[in-house]
């Protein structure tokens, strides 16, 4: 038709924004970027003077550094970095590349560019305010005991479970980051193998406000063995605090939940072959839902091979004849508080855990439990992009 007419000036403006019920991602990159290609091959065939292409600001990306060079302003220039989470964007991308190449390859053809903007506010809900409002947690690792081998393994595995599952991971052992304004950028925070007091004054404050006002929290493994003269914390754990635990051996987890995300993998008995039962102070049935148990016949409780609760506020003695013989003996549990929810499980001291496709599962379980408690909960009046591109509530 190009050739038919004459053509000498073809606009182009085709693209799919919001792809329907039945869209694919193969469908959207065939109009976006393959019919932008042939739109472009007809017009180099048969001698087309001008292409007009709308592309958009889109094809900049969403990215928390756009404008660094100019002062927060986005430039021409500026290279284009559409986010391949968001299809238009990554398809505009993949055109306006297509272009920057065709320049070169044939000045003859004139370009006129068009990069429409795209307008965010307060109350836009699409798929580009659904970039900057992706569950977030917060993992805290930060130890002033007993330091687990472990950690280093657990954080990248955390980290990794969110790449494949749609939520964003920061890790630090920063105790400062526990802030009012700081934790306002999250829907729940994970402390894993953490030890002994990780937090002072205010930050025990931020803690608590955050959780009570709809938060989630997920403990992992030693998260019992932290924070002892911190009552709320006591609270998070449902009073399950760490006592001790023997040599690492087998033992048979028993599943007393076939319905929680965390558990209903699971099969009715799990064999472990080598991990770190922890025993504790009491049982929290009663005070929360348990999830998880542990078959007492099926490991030896004792000799305590542990040096008890670590920190210098422990409350606990710590001489070795005490006995990790609980009778009911949960391993893993949730409950709420205040608004908020949390959700612990024992496991995880041993590296060889994070590699069991069981343990990866139950953990990546109680962390959307609790992640998803905190979309739902968290008190918002609004949501805004700060200039740094996280989320501000």
């Amino acid at each position: 038709m190009v050739g038919e007419h004459g053509t000498e000036v073809v606009v182009h403006l085709a693209s799919i924004v919001t792809p329907g019920r039945d869209s694919s991602r193969a469908k959207e990159h065939a109009v976006d970027v393959d019919g932008t290609r042939h739109v472009l091959d007809a017009c180099l065939a048969h001698g087309v003077r001008r292409v007009v292409v709308s592309s958009s600001g889109a094809a900049y990306g969403y990215h928390p550094d756009n404008g660094a060079a100019h002062d927060g302003w986005l430039h021409e220039d500026d290279p284009v970095r559409g986010n391949e989470a968001f299809a238009y964007s990554h398809h505009k991308r993949l055109v306006e590349e297509m272009l920057a190449d065709l320049r070169e390859s044939h000045p003859e053809l004139e370009q006129v560019v068009l990069r429409i903007g795209t307008i965010l506010g307060e109350r836009v809900d699409n798929q580009i305010t659904a970039l900057f409002e992706r569950p977030r947690l917060l993992v805290f690792s930060r130890t002033t005991g007993f330091r687990h081998l472990s950690i280093e393994t657990a954080v990248a595995t955390i980290t990794a479970l969110g790449a494949a599952h749609g939520f964003d991971v920061d890790a630090t052992e920063d105790p400062t980051a526990f802030t009012h304004r700081g934790l306002d950028a999250y829907d729940a925070i994970a402390f894993v193998n953490t030890t002994g007091d990780v937090l002072e004054g205010a930050q025990r404050t931020a803690l608590k406000r955050f959780v009570r006002r709809g938060g989630g929290w997920a403990g992992v493994h030693s998260a019992a063995d932290t924070e002892y003269s911190n009552p709320f914390y006591t609270r998070l754990l449902a009073g399950g605090r760490f006592l001790a635990h023997p040599l690492e051996q087998p033992g048979l987890m028993v599943t007393e939940s076939a319905t929680h995300r965390s558990t209903r993998h699971l099969p009715e008995q799990w064999l472990i072959p080598i991990e770190e039962f922890y025993s504790f102070t009491s049982s929290v049935r009663g005070r929360s839902r348990v999830l998880l148990s542990i078959d007492e016949s099926s490991y030896l409780q004792d000799p305590n091979t542990s040096n008890l609760p670590t920190g210098p506020e422990n409350p606990f003695p710590t001489y070795p004849g005490v006995s990790g013989v609980m009778g009911d003996h949960p391993m893993a549990w949730t409950h709420r508080v205040g608004r908020g929810r949390s959700w612990y499980t024992a496991l995880g001291h041993e590296i060889t855990m994070y590699y069991d496709d069981r343990f990866t599962q139950h953990l990546l379980g109680g962390l959307v439990t609790v992640l998803k408690h905190g979309r739902k909960h968290r008190s918002r009046s609004y949501l805004t992009v700060s200039i740094e591109g996280r989320p501000r509530h």
